[in-house]
């Protein structure tokens, strides 16, 4: 039969403590990285709801811009169609002169004509400055959601690896405790 020779029993109860003491800080350990992948699972998560909210209220705006286009284009059709019909109102004036009795031809008064030419004129040309305008709204408005959706993307990215990473973590951690665990048990059972 084989005898063993223990020089101290102390040193016996050291090595357990020692084992015991490196799982118990192992578990630390991973606990304190566990809480880290769910604290970036949390804040991805908080920025894929942001990208969203941002996304909505850029499509939001994107089709108000268009809605808007939509009017000024009605009211540059609008004010075209005022505009031909005072072309033509001045057209008939300016054919309505007479003869007088000398036979003179008497021009008639178109003035008010005239001015409503003047008028729509100006209108027209304040619709298609508008129209303009709101075309370089929509392109900007376009590019914001396009910027709003690609952040929106990426940031689902962004949420889908740390939810990935935060699984792997805990998988890892769970698998090496696991280990550990059974190395402290058999160690303890040997010592």
């Amino acid at each position: 039969m084989a005898y063993v020779s223990v020089g101290q029993v102390e040193n016996l109860e050291e090595a357990i403590a020692s084992l015991q003491s490196t799982y118990d800080s192992m578990e630390s350990f991973c606990q304190t990285q566990i809480a880290i992948a769910e604290t970036k699972v949390l804040e991805a998560q908080q920025e894929a709801d942001n990208g969203t909210k941002f996304l909505d209220a850029a499509i939001q705006a994107e089709m108000e811009a268009g809605q808007k286009l939509e009017q000024a284009n009605d009211q540059l059709a609008s004010a075209n169609e005022q505009l031909s019909s005072a072309y033509s109102s001045l057209s008939v004036c300016a054919s309505s002169g007479s003869y007088d009795k000398e036979g003179n031809y008497e021009p008639p008064d178109c003035s008010s004509e005239e001015a409503d030419v003047a008028t729509a004129e100006s209108a027209v040309a304040e619709a298609e400055s508008a129209v303009v305008a709101i075309e370089k709204a929509l392109e900007v408005a376009k590019d914001y959601r396009m910027q709003m959706q690609q952040r929106s993307e990426m940031a689902q990215q962004c949420l889908d690896m740390a939810n990935q990473l935060a699984e792997t973590v805990q998988m890892e951690c769970a698998t090496r405790l696991a280990s550990a665990a059974a190395h402290l048990e058999i160690g303890k059972a040997r010592l």
